[in-house]
């Protein structure tokens, strides 16, 4: 088992803590956990600062708080609303956007192995960020093509990002029902095919199965690594259409083909956050 390093816990406290990024244990829906460390997790709470620090967090939580924010620095959103006021299509698309990024962010920043809290908090931001996911991409396509004037190649661009977005959106649902299903058919394998000889221990206190069963547990760790790759690729489909609007901030057109550049920071992103993920690192 690898350790998992975070920034704050490291500088605060000088000396490494253990970040469990494989483990999304749902205590609340009657589901085991395989995590070596199980018992420590169930009773230990992660203090809210001390989460998942990495650089492509950092990169995540700047876009929000830049491309996002209602304020006068906000070159690209100011020069959006005053060329043409905003109707109730983009109002909606901006708020479910807003929702998905920020959930996105929170979910990687404290995953459930963090304590009990987190892993409530966890689904229900999710189930929430899923959902105004998929309002923001749908109103986004109206805006694009009805609402709003657009040059007609930056609104294919801006449709092929809102269909990536909707397409990692059920990937990311599906593949995290994926790892509730398996977790069900091994908590009650007499429902399924027989397993073999595996050793169960049910603990009442926390409504979770201990396993020695390997090969379960490197299966349910594979399923959880798509999950993990889902949500990170749907995370960059929301910032891309922010990042589009970088020339912006030194004096480019909204419909310059520079913005195009932008585009250029989503594979490195996504390829970085989901190494620094599995590496437990900050970079």
């Amino acid at each position: 088992k690898q350790p998992h390093n975070t920034l704050l816990s490291t500088v605060m406290k000088g000396k490494n803590t253990h970040s469990n990024y494989s483990s999304i244990n749902y205590e609340t829906d009657d589901i085991p956990n395989y995590d070596d460390d199980s018992s420590s997790h169930d009773s230990l709470v992660r203090k809210i600062g001390d989460g998942n620090w990495t650089f492509y967090l950092i990169i995540g939580l700047v876009t929000n708080l830049v491309f996002f924010a209602p304020f006068t620095f906000n070159i690209p959103l100011m020069e959006a609303r005053n060329r043409q006021p905003f109707g109730p299509c983009m109002w909606t698309h901006l708020i479910g956007s807003v929702i998905i990024s920020l959930a996105c962010l929170w979910n990687i920043f404290h995953t459930p192995s963090h304590g009990k809290i987190y892993s409530i908090l966890h689904r229900w931001i999710g189930r929430v960020g899923l959902v105004s996911s998929i309002v923001g991409a749908f109103f986004g396509f109206i805006v694009t093509w009805f609402e709003r004037k657009i040059d007609t190649g930056q609104a294919i661009a801006l449709t092929i990002l809102g269909g990536c977005q909707i397409w990692w959106t059920f990937e990311s649902y599906r593949t995290i029902r994926v790892v509730l299903d398996e977790r069900r058919k091994n908590l009650h394998p007499s429902n399924h095919h027989e397993n073999n000889g595996l050793q169960q221990e049910h603990s009442l206190a926390t409504n979770t199965i201990t396993t020695t069963n390997n090969e379960q547990k490197a299966k349910e760790e594979l399923l959880i690594s798509k999950h993990k790759e889902a949500v990170v690729n749907l995370w960059m489909f929301c910032l891309a259409p922010a990042w589009l609007r970088i020339p912006q901030f030194f004096g480019a057109s909204a419909d310059s083909n520079l913005m195009f550049i932008g585009l250029v920071f989503t594979i490195p992103f996504a390829i970085g956050t989901l190494g620094a993920i599995e590496r437990g690192s900050f970079w």
